[in-house]
């Protein structure tokens, strides 16, 4: 993706590769949806059904592994450093600008893509009775919704050519809210004793729930890389009584919460587990999560046009849906790997170099 973008991609091995396992479920949550909510499939896929109606469901959730996005941009983020209220307007700035270019750039892909092929979810949605399907891709679009896209999803959260991108806005908010909270931090760290500033972030956090489970999930992700560069004493100790107060919670919290919580203690325990530390910061981890903002960019468009139209082909050719949804989710994953792999060594480094050069212009100071 990056719904989350960092210079620190070296650095932070394990998050890129927890970026890329976050893209994988979530493209398979949302490639099986049109199954799993339709209510005229005329086949059966035992394996799905059995997943879906066990413990492991939460494999085929794409709203559950979306928690993990949030909570690796939440750790991310936290790793800026600002020290005052010109630094929190500076990097929220930057962080407007490092997702507007991407978002921008991949609507006129989009764009091009509805022109060219077009959008079939209705069609598919009325052949499966398939409510679900219906919700996406009804209107029509235009170069506007391009030119606007920035500032329609960042600021006023309004979305059109690209679903998945409703989380965005709030992600920025997070950011926002992120760099004040670390101003604080910052201030009256040597004031206030650690234990208590943690506190009173997970109260934050705990509360702004309520308000938006996103902005808490992030928040989640912060509280883990204030605690990674503090100076607790007895980390172990608090971190210890932090997950056994967790356990005594879970069977009250909310399920997306408990999401945040063990995707944050992942994000914490992952570099002192040698195996999965391996898996996740192998060359395939690694390379799903530095194209992961296109991932996450075109998935959803790409399977909604060229996947639903073959899959409409099919049906008219009378090939049994065994075979061709399974066909038309790899086919739809190919694209996306490939289009995802050109935004990555084009557009993405476009973005970055016009940030680069506002960078320069506007701010004389480099933080």
């Amino acid at each position: 993706m990056c719904i989350i973008m960092t210079n620190n991609r070296t650095y932070y091995k394990h998050i890129s590769g927890i970026k890329g396992l976050a893209c994988i479920f979530v493209m398979l949550g949302h490639y099986i949806g049109p199954y799993k909510y339709a209510q005229k499939f005329n086949v059966s896929f035992h394996l799905l059904d059995l997943i879906n109606s066990s413990e492991l469901s939460f494999l085929l959730d794409e709203s559950y592994w979306l928690n993990l996005f949030f909570v690796a941009s939440g750790f991310l983020v936290s790793k800026s450093k600002v020290s005052d209220l010109k630094d929190v307007f500076y990097k929220s700035v930057i962080r407007f600008l490092r997702l507007a270019f991407p978002i921008f750039f991949s609507y006129f892909l989009i764009f091009l893509i509805y022109k060219f092929v077009g959008f079939h979810t209705v069609d598919i949605a009325n052949l499966f009775q398939c409510d679900w399907l219906q919700n996406y891709y009804k209107g029509r679009y235009n170069l506007l919704h391009v030119i606007e896209s920035p500032f329609a999803v960042l600021i006023q959260g309004k979305i059109t050519l690209n679903a998945p991108y409703w989380v965005l806005r709030y992600m920025f908010i997070s950011s926002i809210i992120i760099y004040f909270l670390k101003t604080l931090y910052v201030t009256f760290k040597v004031k206030i004793n650690d234990v208590i500033m943690f506190l009173c972030l997970i109260c934050i956090i705990i509360t702004l729930y309520w308000v938006s489970p996103i902005i808490s999930a992030c928040l989640t992700g912060m509280l883990v890389a204030v605690y990674e560069e503090s100076e607790l004493k007895n980390k172990e100790t608090f971190i210890a009584a932090t997950i056994i107060s967790i356990m005594i919670l879970m069977s009250i919290i909310p399920v997306t919460m408990k999401a945040s919580v063990f995707f944050s203690l992942l994000i914490l325990l992952v570099p002192k587990m040698s195996i999965v530390n391996l898996i996740l910061s192998s060359k395939f981890m690694q390379f799903i999560g530095n194209i992961s903002w296109g991932v996450y960019s075109f998935h959803w468009p790409i399977f909604c046009s060229v996947g639903l139209l073959a899959l409409l082909k099919a049906v008219d050719a009378g090939i049994s849906l065994k075979y061709a949804y399974p066909f038309i989710i790899i086919l739809a994953a190919l694209l996306t790997l490939v289009l995802s792999i050109i935004f990555a060594k084009s557009f993405e480094p476009l973005s970055f170099y016009i940030i680069k050069k506002i960078q320069n212009k506007l701010f004389v100071k480099q933080q």
